[in-house]
């Protein structure tokens, strides 16, 4: 048996009504471990292609557990998506992938991990190939991270949109944005929180 197997056969437990709130907590930790691993695997050495093919091997074995849940949708795609960037073109189906789990997760709930899905499609669509390669769409971009932002106006959302505007060069809105991201305080259930302050910092200061 492979590790995905063990993995899944350790969540894919029979729930009865009295163990539901136990399968939902261990869902929430594990997705609670994948997030931070998604910032954390991006500020350490090594081989990040590998890296991540390892959290979405373990993202992976959730979708299965957990096939009605949107979270391990979310966490896969996103795993998926990171991995796809440092590995560069040759991984360009792996986008496409990580789109479509992008896209089932908000039909079963678009609010799920703070409208995480949203943010994620938003960077997706900004950060592609143009057609015929890919789909890159700046009008989606926007459009993506405003719904994340009604979603949830969180440091995540005005970070990765204070981001996409440094990139468009339009730096007084950027600037708005980090500088809100900074503000927020660090949430307890966050640790990848302070990693991300860092980077915020460093943006800023390039500013």
């Amino acid at each position: 048996m492979n590790k995905s197997s063990v993995i899944f056969w350790a969540l894919a437990v029979s729930i009865s009504p009295a163990a539901a709130v136990g399968e939902t907590n261990r869902l929430e930790t594990v997705v609670a471990e994948i997030r931070y691993q998604v910032t954390a695997i991006e500020h350490q050495p090594g081989d990040k292609v590998q890296a991540f093919a390892r959290l979405v091997e373990k993202a992976d074995a959730l979708v299965q557990a957990y096939p009605q849940r949107a979270e391990p949708l979310v966490w896969k795609g996103i795993a998926l998506l990171i991995q796809a960037k440092h590995a560069g073109l040759k991984a360009l189906p792996k986008v496409f992938q990580a789109r479509r789990l992008l896209d089932a997760s908000l039909v079963l709930d678009p609010k799920a991990s703070g409208g995480a899905a949203y943010l994620a499609l938003a960077m997706l669509y900004y950060q592609v190939p143009r057609w015929p390669l890919g789909f890159r769409s700046d009008q989606q971009a926007e459009a993506y991270f405003a719904k994340a932002l009604e979603v949830s106006s969180q440091l995540d959302a005005h970070y990765r949109y204070g981001e996409y505007l440094l990139a468009k060069k339009r730096l007084p809105e950027a600037r708005s944005q980090l500088q809100q991201a900074l503000a927020f305080p660090d949430r307890a259930d966050e640790p990848a929180d302070a990693l991300k302050k860092k980077d915020l910092r460093r943006l800023l200061g390039r500013m």
